[in-house]
């Protein structure tokens, strides 16, 4: 962990100093329902705040001005014994998938692939399943507010397609 006592990281270069990198396109992605790698900065720290799924390790690119929601991100990720890694910022853009990491990356379990059947069973409570089917989005952003808003209304399991769709 790059954390200091008192919970600082070690001192961070001025915006000015900043090099940034061209995006690597969508190829490579991992077969699977992934969701093993979460970017951004709220985006992780909602991953922390959940605490339902395992979080492996935080890296956070080494020349980010400092910022309360990074504050967040540290002690959250230190309360729940997360690693946390500073990265130069050419490995940190290397290691991220998305146009806009904002310098912060978490590595955690994958999201669980449940079969079609399972989400259609009445749960426990007598709650019928309320489903959002989701066919045609590609951009992450767009996915992640139709995700949120769906949470809101009580969704109860999200369909997605294998190809060509946001993960």
């Amino acid at each position: 962990s790059s954390r200091r006592r008192g919970g600082q990281l070690p001192q961070r270069r001025a915006r000015s100093q900043r090099k940034t990198s061209p995006r690597r396109s969508g190829g490579g992605r991992a077969k699977g329902l992934g969701g093993d790698r979460i970017e951004g900065r709220h985006a992780v720290r909602e991953l922390l705040v959940a605490g339902t799924r395992r979080v492996r390790e935080v890296g956070l690119a080494g020349d980010l001005d400092s910022a309360l929601i990074l504050d967040e991100i540290i002690d959250l990720a230190y309360e729940a014994r997360v690693s946390i890694r500073e990265l130069p910022r050419s490995r940190f853009e290397s290691m991220a998938r998305t146009e806009s990491p904002q310098g912060v990356l978490a590595l955690a379990a994958p999201l669980l692939d449940h079969d079609l059947d399972d989400l259609l069973v009445t749960d426990a409570s007598g709650r019928q399943p309320f489903l959002l089917v989701i066919d045609g989005v590609t951009d992450p952003g767009n996915l992640g507010t139709m995700l949120r808003s769906a949470e809101c209304a009580g969704v109860t399991g999200v369909v997605l397609p294998r190809h060509r769709s946001a993960r």
